[in-house]
């Protein structure tokens, strides 16, 4: 279809980019029923680009403007002339932009380079607590972001641990970014000196699991099993600290009484034993520490608490963040620190039947 001045009506898409204020206009021309045409595409020069912002020594690859062209066909992005990522400043640019049958068109943009003078943000760094007689890991949930760098670099300086010997020591992290911003956080670790060790908290919670479960019990109706068993068993009273779960567990497990670190830690072996995936969350704020569980049996994370307290008596296994908000500051906690806990309630029955129709044998066909 021609128009009035002669030249052929297009389709044209405008794509905004992710790079600040940065569009470009990729057409393609028209038969005479509206439908793109099976010509090769072509570029609009009128169209006025805006400016790509980055920082000081982070290159943007002209392939990362790929996205912002409508074309349907075949194309290959290059810059005419590398832009000088390292200088700050505005500097013009321009991105030559080819399709499969070879017509190209050059865009001319602004390029910015910002110096990035912000450090990286640390979470995740606590108190530990480890056994002299176990390995240490230091970043078990540590990480960084940056607001330039995807990946900064963390370091833990341990210098002052004595690895021989039990006591507390300082320990520093440290989060670098490509720019050389850092941040640094202290925190401390915990050696003890074990008074029970791995093999005598597995006997224990084999001990509590072959009276409380059978063989044919799915995995999630050994968690029930445990849950009620801690509930109903373990009474609450004086605890034995709550930097060595290895004595709070036995000692649970022997007395059937202590803190809610004792109920955390027997719900912890007999959790380990039974193969389920956990993380351990502590209470943040308050006049005391209160610790639980989060589990997944491969429905996501929800809160596991056996501990049974006379002043509340609630329940909460499986529970979501929403269910928990009954009692919102006793199961207040860091969520940077944990991953994401399902939204949706916890359905015992369905994942009763669906890891029992797992475990049935798949009789074959013909």
């Amino acid at each position: 279809m021609q128009k009035k001045d002669g030249r052929k009506r297009i389709r044209a898409r405008l794509i905004p980019a992710l790079l600040a204020g940065l569009f470009f206009v990729c057409a393609q021309p028209a038969q005479a029923d509206g439908e793109p045409a099976d010509t090769p595409a072509a570029f609009d020069p009128a169209f006025c680009p805006g400016t790509v912002e980055t920082y000081q020594g982070l290159p943007v690859a002209a392939e990362a403007l790929r996205g912002h062209f409508a074309c349907t066909g075949e194309l290959t992005l290059s810059y005419l002339k590398e832009p000088d990522w390292n200088t700050c400043g505005y500097q013009g640019a321009a991105v030559l932009v080819k399709d499969g049958a070879g017509h190209s068109f050059a865009q001319p943009f602004t390029v910015l380079v910002r110096k990035d003078r912000e450090p990286p943000v640390l979470h995740g760094v606590k108190k530990l607590n480890a056994y002299l007689d176990e390995g240490v890991v230091y970043m078990n949930g540590v990480w960084a972001e940056d607001n330039a760098d995807s990946d900064p670099a963390i370091t833990v300086d341990t210098s002052k641990v004595n690895y021989r010997a039990a006591g507390t020591y300082s320990i520093v992290y440290t989060a670098t970014d490509y720019s050389g911003n850092s941040v640094r956080e202290k925190t401390e670790i915990t050696l003890i000196q074990p008074k029970y060790t791995e093999e005598d908290v597995h006997k224990q919670a084999q001990n509590v699991l072959a009276k409380i479960t059978t063989p044919e019990m799915t995995v999630t109706e050994k968690l029930q099993a445990i849950y009620h068993w801690g509930r109903t068993t373990v009474k609450y009273g004086r605890g034995v600290g709550h930097k060595d779960w290895r004595l709070a567990a036995v000692t649970g497990f022997k007395k059937k009484r202590g803190d809610c670190f004792v109920f955390y830690a027997t719900s912890r072996a007999l959790l380990e034993e039974i193969g389920v995936e956990y993380r351990s969350v502590e209470r943040i704020g308050g006049q005391t520490r209160h610790y639980w569980l989060l589990v997944n049996v491969g429905t996501g994370w929800y809160h596991f608490d056996t501990t049974y307290q006379v002043h509340h008596k609630q329940d909460c296994f499986m529970m979501t963040d929403e269910q928990c908000q009954i009692l919102p500051a006793f199961w207040r906690y860091d969520k940077s620190l944990q991953p994401p806990v399902a939204e949706e309630p916890f359905d015992y029955e369905a994942q009763v039947a669906k890891e029992k129709a797992a475990a049935e044998p798949v009789t074959a066909l013909g």
